[in-house]
């Protein structure tokens, strides 16, 4: 009966506090009651061969009915640093890391859960030793002061393992964030390489045209050589490196498969008050949504616009393609673990990861969807946050 409480209550902090949606919260509840019943069967059996008592006597004895859990909430710790330590991840949700900051936020979640149980049994001591007098006459040299001490060591020392691990798992984001960005900045270097190669080829090809005394061919030409070269001078006067790196790759990885995309650069961002690791992050995860609603449609209407630009009072940063979002999707595809892709392998993420990452440096993101316009996201960044952020 216990059970049919404690897995719905679960359920309900998970959705609310975690922001896992209702399969993954539903998912994750039952396993962790699974492995809790199977550690009890385990341990629990072992206490009694130790001890010599039946279960109903062990749980009578109230200093055994106080350890019971213990063996539990061990087991589970264990099994979340093994997980961790070995990127074994039960849930795709997890596959790909959000931000240092997002991941860290879901550690202090599981923090406060691993230290409600010390809380808890802090609270039964005090119940039993206080209240009932019923601990076993050899304890009784353990008073309050040793006691409370004892718990306020092991939250203490919980606390300061648990900051390492989250800080460590925050660097190792970090790291793995700026190995995307050189990634990207050594392929923008190859496209600048190839740029440059292919120039001694624009010539001979003009120069040909010329000889020829074709114009409309050269007019042509030139125009189309144009519009490359000013679009990419355009990218590198982003005063954000990184993101002209980002651009750059993204370009030419759409034209490899087909799909048009379009820049429109008003304004080089040059006083934007947010991180270049952030900022990337948002701007990825905004192309890799746009890319991914285009990929299925015919070549025709394969078509992502990106602009940049600002007002009097904010930065802003729209992406827009010809795909169409339902109305009841909408409400849902910034909360995290939501996706419509059932084959997702890192279901709900992105978008999700915009949202904080936005929200984070005072801004704020919107979403309009139509079947004639398409599907418009626009990022908004103040020009002036009140409050210092961390990078």
């Amino acid at each position: 009966m216990n059970v049919l409480i404690q897995i719905p209550f679960t359920i309900i902090m998970l959705i609310f506090i975690c922001q896992l949606s209702s399969p993954i919260a539903f998912a994750a509840s039952t396993l962790g009651f699974l492995s809790v019943i199977f550690t009890e069967a385990i341990f629990n059996k072992g206490i009694t061969m130790i001890s010599g008592l039946s279960t109903l006597q062990a749980i009578d004895d109230p200093f055994l009915r106080i350890l019971y859990p213990l063996p539990e909430f061990a087991f589970l710790g264990i099994l979340y640093v093994i997980l961790k330590s070995k990127r074994i991840n039960i849930f795709k949700l997890f596959k790909t890391r959000l931000s240092n900051m997002l991941s860290a936020r879901f550690d202090i979640n599981i923090l406060g859960a691993m230290l409600l149980p010390v809380f808890l049994t802090a609270i039964g001591f005090y119940y039993q030793y206080h209240l009932e007098r019923q601990l076993p006459a050899g304890m009784w040299h353990l008073n309050s002061s040793f006691l409370f001490s004892s718990v306020g060591l092991t939250v203490i020392l919980s606390l300061l393992l648990a900051w390492k691990m989250i800080m460590m798992n925050g660097q190792e984001a970090l790291m793995e964030m700026q190995q995307v960005h050189i990634s990207n900045l050594q392929d923008m270097m190859k496209i600048i390489k190839a740029q440059r190669h292919d120039f001694i080829n624009h010539l001979q090809t003009i120069y040909g045209l010329a000889t020829l005394d074709d114009i409309d061919n050269l007019k042509e030409y030139i125009g189309e050589l144009y519009h490359d070269i000013r679009l990419t001078g355009d990218i590198l006067q982003i005063a954000v490196p990184q993101l002209s790196a980002l651009l750059l790759v993204q370009s030419g990885w759409a034209s490899a498969h087909n799909i048009s995309l379009r820049f429109k650069i008003e304004s080089d961002l040059a006083k934007l008050q947010v991180p270049a690791l952030d900022l990337v992050s948002v701007v990825s995860n905004l192309m890799k949504n746009a890319i991914e609603a285009v990929d299925s449609m015919e070549p025709a209407h394969r078509i992502i616009e990106l602009r940049i630009l600002e007002t009097p009072h904010y930065y802003a940063i729209q992406t827009q393609n010809s795909g169409c979002i339902a109305p009841d999707i909408k409400n849902n595809i910034f909360d995290l673990g939501y996706s419509t892709k059932s084959n997702d392998s890192e279901r709900g993420i992105g978008l999700a990861s915009v949202k904080y990452l936005v929200e984070k440096y005072e801004g704020k993101v919107m979403v309009n969807s139509c079947q004639d316009s398409g599907t418009k996201f626009t990022v908004c960044y103040p020009k002036h946050i009140r409050r210092e952020r961390p990078a």
